[in-house]
């Protein structure tokens, strides 16, 4: 039998191929692991806002219907900043949200207020 030989570079050479492709295999699942615990995370807080949608819906129904149109245009105008934080919670998000609000507005004096008292 004709047996291949190898040179031993080029076995150190297959090595460390062999060593970066495990490694590779092996931070692809721990990445897959984390994107699964992520999804887990949005399915949960996705679960929570529609139950709490949910319950918005059936206790404002008779009274939404009934209204007339400008305390309709005031209601859709207060779910619409619900909305938008509601979807960053389920996708957890970095977007400006309300805290980064009142640090735009409040921070500047505060800092002024914490050196003054220095």
């Amino acid at each position: 039998m004709n047996y291949l030989k190898l040179s031993p570079q080029l076995c150190k050479e297959q090595a460390a191929f062999l060593c970066i492709i495990m490694n590779a295999y092996r931070n692809y699942k721990v990445i897959q692991s984390i994107f699964l615990e992520r999804r887990l995370i949005m399915l949960e807080n996705l679960f929570v806002a529609a139950l709490l949608i949910i319950a918005l819906l059936i206790s404002d129904l008779q009274n939404f219907k009934q209204a007339d149109t400008k305390t309709k245009a005031a209601y859709v105008l207060l779910l619409l900043p619900a909305t938008y934080l509601s979807i960053l919670f389920i996708f957890h998000l970095s977007w400006p949200n309300i805290g980064s609000l009142s640090r735009l507005i409040y921070g500047w004096p505060a800092k002024q207020l914490l050196a003054l008292l220095k």
